[in-house]
């Protein structure tokens, strides 16, 4: 008879025997004034903080004496044509790169303000343009910026990439909502996405998808509680507050 209890070797195959680890991988969209940018410098330090938003000043003096912050800035201004405009985003993004490939290891989190940015980098290196480009086009960008996203997954470090959002149009027509603006395929490569938005009521923030903890989908914080310990500690609940602090 087969044996029941120790199921037989694969070829190829390694039995899974993992402990999750506790960082998140998550993408945050929300208006301008939403509230993201203060929501990532919850989180703890050392915080790398990718920044082509400028959106710091004013929040990150609340928060730079109790956590080392290290900021790079990254222009995204060009002017020129498109051969001056590739060159110069290529070295741009050559810099992004190796801050990004440093602050995974030796940084604990790591804040990318704003991924629609970044995605138009990457677009920029490689079109010289952000319009009139095909679909099919894509591919290599599409990779360039999942890989990107996918390094995070091999490291400690915490990824949050804010997201921009935008009108949509349906029929050339506004529908008076808002549209998640980045690559299409973000919300499935990360752990976790969430939107922020204001109200008369104050702020809030609302889980869209959590890979590690499902049942916080449609999970919705007000307030003092939008946190990244406070989300942190819901996606982990047998963390301790000392894993986020």
């Amino acid at each position: 008879m087969p044996n029941t209890t120790t199921p037989p070797f694969l070829p190829g195959f390694t039995r899974a025997a993992t402990t999750p680890k506790r960082r998140l991988i998550l993408s945050l969209e929300a208006l301008e004034g939403a509230g993201k940018t203060r929501f990532t410098l919850s989180a703890p330090g050392p915080i790398a903080f990718i920044n082509f938003d400028y959106g710091l000043e004013g929040v990150v003096e609340a928060f730079q004496d109790r956590k080392p912050i290290y900021v790079a800035t990254v222009k995204l201004d060009f002017t020129g044509g498109k051969e001056s405009i590739i060159t110069a985003a290529e070295k741009e993004l050559a810099k992004v790169e190796t801050n990004y490939q440093t602050a995974l290891k030796q940084a604990r989190t790591i804040v990318i303000d704003t991924g629609t940015e970044l995605w138009q980098l990457l677009r920029l290196a490689a079109f010289g343009r952000l319009d009139k480009v095909m679909p099919h086009q894509y591919a290599e960008v599409n990779q360039a910026m999942t890989r990107l996203i996918k390094l995070a997954y091999d490291s400690e470090a915490n990824l949050l990439v804010t997201h921009r959002l935008k009108e949509q149009w349906v029929n050339d027509k506004r529908t008076g909502q808002f549209e998640f603006d980045g690559m299409k395929d973000i919300p499935y490569l990360v752990q976790a996405h969430a939107r922020m938005w204001v109200a008369e009521d104050g702020y809030h923030l609302k889980v869209g998808k959590c890979r590690q903890n499902a049942t916080l989908v449609g999970l919705e914080l007000m307030n003092e509680m939008i946190t990244f310990p406070m989300l942190a500690g819901m996606v982990f609940p047998d963390s301790e507050p000392k894993d986020w602090a």
